[in-house]
This record gives structure tokens, C-alpha cells and sequence, in this order.
């Protein structure tokens, strides 16, 4: 339902396993739980506004807060994250939410307890010298010197030919790299979640559901890994997160 813009509202955070009633206060913001059967809202007292109409500056700032804190919660709780932007009107509708998506909650919070997400990306140090590799690997080569010694000449036809089995060939030879680091981490972390790769240079887009007690752990074998291939991929971890992923 559409709630009417400048009223005053409940800004919804995340959802906690909590019965208690807590505070999490950060700068201007004063958060709160309102409690529903053992699992709980992390809200505040806020204006409700259309996010969809605001400028990227302030839409900036509000994020910023809105991680904060999210973190903040994160210091006592395992905390499954709303999205940006979501209100509800009042406090009977904060518990008639988490009535409707009971179940649901306390399944995720069952198999996020004490654990952090890490968003680990890795993406090729020297794109150009990957696709040469690629490019000289028998089946590639074979139908390019088939494609020389053709009468008539190469066509636009034969070029998207030899394209279309490169790719296929870049692809499979960064799906294996992707298995062997997600296999590693994976002996540290305890699920992960795959994301769709940005462009031709990223190799691994993962999510990483990680135990808080095994995060170093976890940070010392990707130092390890990113030792391994230090000289053809470039590794960024983003982390630790609510389980935003799982």
C-alpha cells in the first residue's frame, strides 16, 4: 500500500533474534527494537520520504548512516538488513511484518548466527595477455588455420566463428580459476553465493557466509591465495557484512 509522503513512520533496519527491547544509538540516530515472538525490528522514529525522488548526494549520506548503523547492531547481533528506504507506518505494522515473514526470519537467522558476510571480487591483472593464452589453445588454432586455408578468403561469418569459441574458451578457463578459489575459501567459510561477473576481466564475484570466530582464519587464506596468483589476478574483499546474500 502507498503511505502518504510527510507523515512520520517507522524506519525498518534490519531484524535481529532478540526479545528483549535494546537501543542502538549513532549520531542523530536513535534506534530501537520493537519485539514480536523471540525475533525483533531495529527501527527509528523517522519522516517518511520518497527515496526513488532524492538527490544521489543526500541519497549518499542517508547510506552511509543507514550502514553505520546496521554495523553498530552488528557488535551484538546477527542482523538480517532491510533495504534502503523501507518504511512502515506505525509500530502494529513493524510486528504485523514480522508476523507475515516469521518462518521465513527465523530460518535466516538460524543459518546466519555469528556469522559475517565477505564479498570477496577478483578480476585479471593483464586482460590481453589472458586472451592471447586463450587464443593459442589447440581447438582455437586449428580452426584458424582451417579458416587461412579456405577458398574465398576469411568471412565476417568465420571471424564470429573464431569469436564465439574464444569466448567459450575464456569463459571455461575462468570458471576453473573461480572453482579453485571458491574451493579454498570454502574450506574456511561455510556457504557462499556467486554474483554475476561485471565484465570480461572479473573472474570471481562471491559472497562468503563466514563464522565471526574463523574470519581471520578466513583473511589469512585469501593472503594466500592472492600469493598464489599474485601475478594474474588482482583481489578486493569487502567485509565483514550483514549477510546480505544469504
Amino acid at each position: 500500500k502507498r503511505i502518504a509522503m510527510n507523515k512520520t513512520g517507522k524506519y525498518i533496519y534490519g531484524v535481529i533474534n532478540s526479545s528483549a527491547k535494546e537501543c542502538f544509538n549513532m549520531g542523530e540516530v536513535a534506534a530501537y527494537t520493537i519485539c514480536f515472538e523471540g525475533i525483533a525490528a531495529v527501527v527509528s522514529d523517522s519522516e517518511i520520504v520518497d527515496y526513488n525522488h532524492m538527490s544521489k548526494d543526500s541519497l549518499a549520506r542517508l547510506l552511509v548512516s543507514h550502514q553505520q548503523l546496521i554495523e553498530k547492531v552488528m557488535t551484538r547481533h546477527t542482523i538480517i538488513p532491510m533495504r534502503l528506504g523501507t518504511f512502515a507506518s506505525s509500530d502494529e505494522e513493524v510486528s504485523m511484518i514480522l508476523s507475515t515473514g516469521y518462518s521465513t526470519i527465523k530460518d535466516i537467522l538460524e543459518k546466519t548466527k555469528d556469522s559475517v558476510e565477505i564479498d570477496v571480487v577478483a578480476t585479471l591483472c593483464d586482460f590481453k595477455s589472458f586472451l592471447q593464452e586463450v587464443s593459442q589453445e589447440d581447438e582455437i588454432s586449428q580452426l584458424k588455420q582451417s579458416l587461412l586455408n579456405k577458398e574465398g578468403g576469411v568471412t565476417i561469418d568465420d571471424q564470429m566463428k573464431v569469436g564465439v569459441l574464444v569466448k567459450k574458451h575464456l569463459d571455461k578457463k575462468k570458471e576453473i580459476l573461480a572453482g579453485q578459489i571458491q574451493t579454498a575459501l570454502c574450506e574456511i567459510a561455510q556457504n557462499l553465493k556467486a554474483h554475476d561477473l561485471m565484465d570480461d576481466k572479473m573472474v570471481l564475484n562471491t559472497a562468503f557466509l563466514v563464522s565471526q570466530n574463523s574470519q581471520k582464519e578466513f583473511e589469512q587464506k585469501l593472503d594466500q591465495i592472492n600469493d598464489k596468483f599474485e601475478d594474474k589476478l588482482n583481489f578486493r574483499c569487502v567485509g565483514p557484512l550483514p549477510p546480505y546474500s544469504f
